[in-house]
């Protein structure tokens, strides 16, 4: 009896407009929060479904080579209710090193604290 996979979490560098992509399986956008610098879809409970970092390269610094040979990704969401404000976190994981990107969104509908892992798409 062959066992059912779940599906994986996932990732991927757009060259065309320098967005990183991060897509939680499992979880269905019902609402997208632009910030400026990231778009953020959420579920129906608030938590993060998606991800999309605009301008890896020019706004996060993230150098082109490591976007390109992304392996690895480590996303987390942390939730400040009082300040009503997210902080996201993305450790990308090429060859042995780790570049974190850190940003902060002001936005009351992300209400979930949470973590996922993604691997690329590629």
């Amino acid at each position: 009896m062959r066992q059912e996979r779940a599906p994986r979490n996932i990732f991927f560098y757009d060259k065309g407009d320098d967005s990183l992509t991060f897509i939680h399986k499992g979880l269905e956008a019902i609402e997208t929060v632009n910030t400026g610098l990231a778009l953020i879809s959420l579920d129906a409970k608030g938590r993060v479904a998606a991800l999309e970092l605009m301008g890896a390269r020019k706004n996060f610094g993230v150098e082109k080579e490591v976007l390109e040979n992304l392996k690895q990704a480590d996303v987390r969401f942390t939730t400040n209710k009082e300040k009503k404000t997210v902080i996201i976190t993305v450790k990308l994981h090429y060859e042995n090193k780790e570049v974190i990107i850190n940003t902060t969104a002001e936005h009351d509908a992300i209400n979930a604290t949470h973590s996922f892992k993604a691997t690329s798409s590629a």
